[in-house]
């Protein structure tokens, strides 16, 4: 009998060393938090003359300086498995660098491409790499159509600036910085008159958009990215387009007006020829002046008056993460 009780007592003393270890194996850590500190390429140029060098990103600081702006939060990295992840931010500063955090990293998971998609929501994390995976390895990444995108329309909501909608950049895993993929017109809109209310002065343009067009090439529409050498690549590949519109920046600070200064246009890098740019200017309002109540007025009063000017065809070049000056408006 005392035999007996041994052996049952062995048994049950494995089993329970057994469920202790299934335990230990089940309860390992899978995930762990990542905190990724992003910057962007470029040198911090904002002299007046600009030397065609710009950190692209959604706003610029001056003429040349470009930081991440208060909306700026999701960025998605793929791991070395190609899985994608939602790195946040919440700082509502505009900063030259941002930290962003993703709680579910894969432990062990080294970073393989980081991509900015120039968008504000968390749910626009529909890119991938390859063909759906069925190129395996691949470092082309494609998105969702009408979101991954070089948008037709351009509206900068940022003095001095460009659209937050179409600075797209990428990182791999030993870049330092994030790589803007496209490259940009930049054009001074010259001060029509000067508004004063509340202690503050604004500089006011008479020009509602910017409309630029080529008889021979596509400026618009879906991309993806292929970043397999040295330096990021973007094409086309559906919905493009021979025309891009941009707005410059309507401000209501003192009465609602577009604002002078710098416009930057985001451009895919390349030789383009036959362009044509096209001038919207705004009529004299019901203030006497070039204010309105609101954008959809002075659109409205735009469109009516037709006050458009065709200022120049000629070929351009553009280059990736930098700026081609294009001088002041309208006197090109």
């Amino acid at each position: 009998m005392n035999t007996m009780k041994k052996i049952i007592t062995l048994i049950l003393s494995s089993a329970t060393i057994l469920s202790v270890l299934s335990c230990s194996k089940d309860q390992q850590v899978k995930y762990v938090t990542k905190v990724l500190e992003l910057g962007y390429e470029g040198d911090d140029s904002s002299d007046e003359v600009g030397d065609g060098t710009s950190e692209t990103k959604t706003f610029c600081s001056g003429s040349g300086t470009v930081k991440w702006n208060g909306n700026d939060k999701p960025v998605f990295v793929f791991d070395e498995d190609e899985q994608i992840h939602t790195f946040s931010g919440t700082n509502s500063s505009g900063d030259a660098t941002r930290k962003v955090t993703c709680t579910e990293w894969p432990v062990g998971k080294d970073v393989k491409m980081v991509v900015w998609t120039g968008q504000n929501s968390e749910t626009d994390n529909t890119l991938w790499l390859g063909t759906k995976g069925v190129n395996d390895n691949s470092w082309v990444v494609s998105g969702k159509s009408g979101v991954f995108r070089l948008q037709p329309t351009q509206s900068l909501s940022t003095k001095d600036s460009f659209s937050s909608t179409v600075n797209i950049a990428v990182k791999k895993n030993e870049d330092t910085k994030l790589r803007p993929v496209f490259g940009y017109l930049r054009f001074k809109l010259d001060t029509k008159i000067q508004i004063t209310g509340g202690g503050k002065t604004e500089n006011v343009s008479d020009i509602q958009k910017i409309e630029l067009t080529s008889t021979q090439d596509n400026l618009a529409g879906d991309i993806q990215i292929n970043y397999e050498g040295d330096t990021p690549v973007a094409s086309f590949t559906a919905n493009q387009t021979d025309k891009i519109t941009l707005y410059p920046c309507f401000n209501t600070t003192i009465r609602g007006h577009y604002r002078a200064g710098y416009v930057f246009l985001a451009m895919l890098p390349g030789e383009y020829t036959n362009v044509t740019l096209t001038i919207h200017y705004l009529p004299v309002g019901d203030n006497g002046d070039y204010t309105y109540a609101d954008k959809n007025a002075a659109n409205a009063a735009a469109d009516a008056a037709e006050l458009t000017v065709v200022k120049y065809a000629k070929s351009l070049k553009v280059e990736r993460g930098k700026y081609t000056n294009a001088g002041t408006l309208p006197e090109l």
